[in-house]
């Protein structure tokens, strides 16, 4: 008899039951930024292979750029964002942060997220996107809320019934 047998079956209510902890998304670069510095590395081989002597360095390109790929990500949990970047990496808990920022993309219509911290750093939230903020949201725990939610779920407003409007409006005495 195996051990998964010995194991009496859980007779607890699913209402009783504790509701499990969302698991972490992660973040990264696409795979299709491993094909762009294959696209890239296919040009530089053009000079390199005309100047070996004097242009041999610019191979480290293509391998920097890869390891860049590889190595950017974030982490986001319950308990917080891991951030990974090409210097090192740094672990925000959710209650250090005061609000997560995207700014107005400049590079090729792409602008990761910024966390602003409770102390005043700015951590960016490498490859975390404006579409990514539904994923966020459930990996923290509700921690970071979904504005997109947060609108499709208010109540429709009625266009002909402006009756609350106008009961705040103050009547001006025509006199």
């Amino acid at each position: 008899m195996s051990p998964s047998h010995d194991v009496p079956p859980d007779d607890t209510p699913a209402e009783e039951q504790p509701p499990a902890a969302p698991a972490p998304a992660v973040f990264r670069i696409p795979g299709s930024g491993y094909f762009v510095v294959a696209c890239l590395a296919a040009l530089i081989l053009i000079p390199v292979l005309n100047w070996p002597a004097y242009t041999g360095w610019l191979l480290l390109i293509p391998v920097f750029l890869a390891w860049w790929v590889a190595r950017m990500r974030t982490t986001v949990s319950p308990a917080g964002a891991e951030v990974r970047t090409t210097t090192g990496h740094r672990s925000v808990p959710w209650d250090q942060v005061r609000g997560v920022v995207f700014p107005h993309p400049r590079v090729f219509g792409i602008s990761w997220a910024r966390a602003y911290l409770r102390d005043g750093t700015v951590v960016r939230l490498s490859a975390v996107t404006w579409n990514d903020i539904p994923r966020v949201s459930q990996a923290s725990g509700g921690r970071l809320p979904d504005p997109t939610v947060l609108r499709s779920q208010a109540p429709a407003d009625d266009p002909g019934d402006d009756a609350p409007a106008r009961a705040d409006r103050v009547e001006e005495d025509p006199e």
